[in-house]
């Protein structure tokens, strides 16, 4: 790995991509994308830039807090695929799911990497007042096609930002190879890989901070207490470092620990506490996991209103993080969608109206942009 990458040459390339963004129109599908659709960000893994991170994160691209005193983010995934000639696979039907969800004007599947339907959902996340996305590549972080998409929603988000001045959008990653391996070294190893890929091509004042350094969340499921003992953290204290857990609940976490867990399944409702706490409407990882009702004593979104969303107003704390914006293979999901093909079992509830889920959020959200700074 070539280290002599210097601070500079990132801000080039940001503004290299700006410029040519600028140039293109919001929706001709040339911004960002090679023919085939996936991202031209500047190479892949070429320098760690050494000790550049951490006084990078002051100033115009700092977000912590919002200007309000509060912060939302909401996760993002960016897997889909519709079987395009060069990317055979169409994950909505390989993963079954149900939902179609409203595209560009009507109810349709769509591709993650399409800029025309980033771009739609970037204009829904910034009218809801929702300041980053975070993307799941817990899978992994180098799951080519996944990350492909994902460098493709970072282009987009560099055109949006210069367009927007006033209605900036950031990204951040959540990662999680050692949910199968184990082993804290490959947090260093993908923390690495964040910072070539999506911190230094795009610029950092684009990738969302906390604590003054871009934010990256880990699996821990048990890794967590060997990571911090690793000897050589290089890569990852470039980061401020934040968790997720395939379930999360108050037996779960310590109290004490709460504000550093932002995802994945908060089993029992958000978990009160001044930092950051997670809301999602209901899960399902059909996978044998206990299924999360997204009803609570017959009142259709009832666990999302009274076991998240009101806990948040009452603890008001920092930030909230919305699991998830689309993803509907575990049914977190609450981008508007027609659901008339779901069984209408827990977690894979049916909705009332399309938008039932998504105008809850957008609602909740000016509740709580409205309390006083925390």
């Amino acid at each position: 790995m070539n280290n002599t990458r210097v601070v500079t040459w990132a801000g080039l390339v940001a503004l290299l991509l700006v410029c040519f963004a600028v140039g293109c129109s919001s929706k001709d599908g040339n911004s960002g994308t090679d023919d085939d659709g996936t991202a031209t960000g500047e190479g892949e893994g070429e320098g760690e830039g050494e000790g550049e991170g951490e006084g990078e994160g002051e100033g115009e691209g700092s977000t912590d807090p919002g200007s309000d005193g509060h912060t939302v983010g909401i996760w993002y995934s960016t897997w889909y695929t519709i079987g395009a000639e060069t990317d055979p696979k169409n994950l909505w039907d390989d993963w079954g799911i149900l939902y179609v969800p409203r595209t560009l004007g009507e109810y349709k599947v769509y591709d993650s990497g399409d800029p025309a339907v980033i771009d739609e959902h970037l204009e829904m996340i910034s009218e809801a007042g929702i300041d980053f996305l975070l993307f799941d590549l817990t899978n992994h972080v180098g799951t080519w096609f996944i990350r492909e998409r994902a460098l493709s929603v970072c282009s987009r988000i560099v055109l949006w930002n210069a367009t927007h001045p006033d209605r900036k959008i950031r990204y951040a990653v959540a990662m999680g190879a050692t949910q199968w391996s184990k082993d804290p070294a490959d947090i260093e190893g993908e923390a690495g890989s964040v910072w070539d890929w999506f911190v230094e091509p795009y610029g950092i004042e684009n990738y969302f901070q906390w604590n003054g350094k871009p934010l990256l969340v880990a699996n821990d499921q048990g890794v967590r207490a060997n990571w911090v003992s690793l000897a050589d953290k290089t890569s990852s204290d470039r980061f401020t470092m934040k968790w997720w857990n395939g379930g999360v609940s108050a037996d779960s976490i310590p109290e004490a620990d709460r504000g550093d867990y932002i995802g994945w399944a908060f089993v029992s409702g958000s978990l009160p506490n001044g930092e950051a706490m997670t809301v999602m409407p209901g899960w399902d990882n059909m996978k044998g996991a206990t299924p999360v009702d997204r009803s609570l004593d017959g009142v259709e979104g009832e666990f999302y209103r009274s076991l998240c969303w009101e806990r948040v107003l009452t603890s008001n704390p920092k930030m909230v993080v919305i699991n998830s914006f689309n993803e509907f293979a575990e049914n977190t999901g609450m981008q508007p969608a027609n659901t008339d093909a779901l069984p209408d079992t827990p977690g894979r509830n049916k909705w009332s109206t399309p938008d039932f889920y998504w105008d809850m959020t957008k609602e909740y959200i000016s509740k709580y942009r409205s309390l006083p700074p925390p």
